[in-house]
């Protein structure tokens, strides 16, 4: 039994075909250093997520045991999940303090991600110009949140959220 190995995490055979195997590739391909530019409309429809509320859970659970979260789960099963998991891992482990993956903001981290990935989303659907970042930059979300909405990281950014995201969503099922 191969083991593919991206990150610290051991990761199950992956299928080539899977659309997750595609979205990591692409990760390891740019060095961590995804930009928003990079990713082809199909791997940023894969890790928009349908539901960030459902997947929360999922990120709460990979944060005790993220292998479980690969070795169990069908590859094209939570996408978004898994390549936050899989980035925010890394990133805790080498850019930040390793104990990190075990505190409470993973899942705020991934709702930011969430709404960054609908942000470009919504700009390509409408041709608005969207700067490039880089998608994995996680010490920088508070900034890049900011100066896409101003939205404090405290208070109105986790009230709004919950209604920030349906609204794009619906935007981008009308465009």
């Amino acid at each position: 039994m191969r083991v593919y190995r991206l990150s610290s995490l051991s990761l199950p055979p992956a299928d080539t075909r899977s659309r997750l195997y595609r979205g990591l590739t692409l990760v390891r391909e740019h060095g961590w250093n995804v930009r928003a530019a990079d990713l082809s409309d199909e791997v940023l429809k894969d890790w928009t997520a349908d539901d960030v509320a459902e997947c929360l859970p999922e990120v709460t659970a990979a944060r005790y045991a993220a292998p479980i979260l690969f070795a169990f789960t069908p590859d094209d099963r939570l996408i978004p999940v898994k390549v936050f998991v899989y980035a925010y891992e890394h990133y805790c482990r080498y850019q930040s303090n390793p104990s990190d993956w075990l505190d409470e903001w993973a899942e705020f981290r991934f709702v930011q991600f969430q709404y960054l990935l609908r942000l470009v989303r919504l700009a390509r659907d409408t041709g608005e110009p969207f700067p490039s970042f880089s998608l994995f930059d996680f010490g920088n979300y508070d900034r890049l949140v900011d100066d896409a909405a101003p939205i404090d990281r405290e208070g109105r950014l986790r009230n709004m959220l919950p209604l920030l995201l349906p609204r794009i969503d619906s935007i981008l099922k009308t465009n």
